[in-house]
């Protein structure tokens, strides 16, 4: 699980490329296996919106092989139509088993 911020230019549909590794116990990384589960980001007004009140949900892509950790995100200009700070998280579901990808600060800037 990554903390990054994402900074978007108002009413773009940025596309995401995104690769998850797994910090083993001796400190190596792995690529995290994405295989037969879903992925879904969502952004929300706030850290404490519950994700059924997101602003957007977007489904990933997974890159294949799944085992290689990597996927794309197409989020659309419905998020992005006003500047201010918000609240996104990334998570993958498989089995009934949640795993939060990454998450942060998602800024939308007027340039």
């Amino acid at each position: 699980m990554s903390y990054i911020q994402l900074i978007v230019p108002e009413g773009d549909d940025p596309l995401y490329e995104i690769s998850v590794v797994e910090r083993q116990p001796d400190g190596t990384e792995l690529p995290f296996d994405l295989t037969g589960g879903t992925i879904t980001m969502r952004v929300k007004a706030t850290r404490d919106t519950a994700d059924g009140s997101a602003m957007g949900s977007f489904t990933g892509n997974v890159i294949a092989p799944a085992v290689n950790g990597n996927f794309t995100v197409q989020v659309t200009n419905s998020v992005t139509t006003a500047s201010g700070d918000y609240w996104y998280t990334i998570k993958w579901v498989a089995a009934g088993k949640q795993q939060t990808l990454q998450y942060g600060d998602w800024r939308v800037v007027n340039t």
